[in-house]
């Protein structure tokens, strides 16, 4: 072959990756407007009365549920089933977690009061893996956040029973809980769901933590984590989130309708599986002290 078509070949070759690599930034920004919590007013009340009832019925709780966090049991109108990947992030579900997974299974879900549902959703506080299987410890990632009761926070704030079930009851005194989510199977809730949820809190907290969470000292992502189906520019993606400005940040201080997208977080690229390549491994992984 003549040299100067294998010149030509190859500036051919670097055009082509170049816009790929334009199109994957293009994506990318994208993805972490959709990942981001919701515009404040937009948040999830935990309103699908399928999901909550499938939720319940999953963890073998009866006719008398609980706070699975609390460990105690309130007024029903106070619980709500919480969705650990977000019902509005459902279009990008295939490609994050996999083909097989749905976002309605009660795997995806926790029964807990609505202010630790609130809060979960704006990613200020997240869950690491605990010794056992399903054991997992809650942290608190905005330290603003420790002195604040429980009744002050999410949709029931101003409620004279919600204030009265609760008590006094701070998130400082449940910053890392270990809790215990089996369900009545022995199973537990899908641990990617809970990993990629604190890969986001993580980031979006770490010039706020606690003065006593380093998050090395936690396991937020291991082979323990049953997911399967990440895209390349997913996985990459995943990792230009700084995990090294986490630890830095730290020493340096529904019903269906509720899967439509706030417009102000409307992603301009779709996602087609199909067309994005080879699968590849695990993503994002825990951030362990060395």
């Amino acid at each position: 072959m003549p040299i100067s078509m294998v010149l030509c070949s190859a500036e051919l070759l670097e055009r082509i990756l170049d816009n790929q690599r334009v199109i994957s930034d293009i994506v990318l920004v994208n993805l972490k407007q959709a990942f981001r919590p919701p515009s404040t007013g937009k948040e999830s009340h935990g309103s699908n009365t399928r999901f909550r009832e499938s939720t319940i019925k999953f963890y073998g709780m009866g006719e008398r549920p609980t706070c699975m966090v609390l460990h105690e049991a309130l007024p029903g109108k106070f619980l709500v089933a919480g969705h650990l990947y977000a019902v509005r992030w459902t279009q990008y579900a295939r490609v994050v977690m996999g083909s097989s997974f749905n976002v309605n299974s009660p795997r995806n879900g926790i029964i807990w009061c609505s202010a630790l549902g609130h809060e979960y959703e704006r990613q200020r506080i997240c869950f690491s893996y605990g010794d056992i299987a399903s054991e997992f410890i809650l942290h608190v990632l905005d330290k603003s956040l420790l002195p604040v009761k429980l009744s002050s926070v999410g949709q029931h704030t101003g409620n004279k029973a919600f204030k009265e079930a609760l008590g006094d009851v701070t998130f400082g005194d449940l910053h890392n809980k270990r809790v215990d989510f089996a369900g009545a199977d022995g199973t537990g809730p899908f641990k990617h769901a809970l990993a990629l949820h604190a890969k986001f809190a993580l980031e979006l907290c770490a010039k706020t933590y606690p003065d006593d969470f380093d998050p090395r000292e936690y396991l937020f992502d291991d082979d323990r984590s049953e997911y399967e189906g990440k895209q390349a520019f997913i996985r990459m993606w995943l990792g230009q989130l700084d995990t090294g400005s986490v630890a830095e940040g730290a020493e340096g201080n529904e019903e269906e309708e509720e899967a439509s997208v706030d417009p102000e977080e409307s992603v301009d690229v779709e996602v087609d599986v199909e067309r994005r390549g080879p699968e590849v491994g695990r993503g994002a992984q825990g951030l362990r002290k060395r």
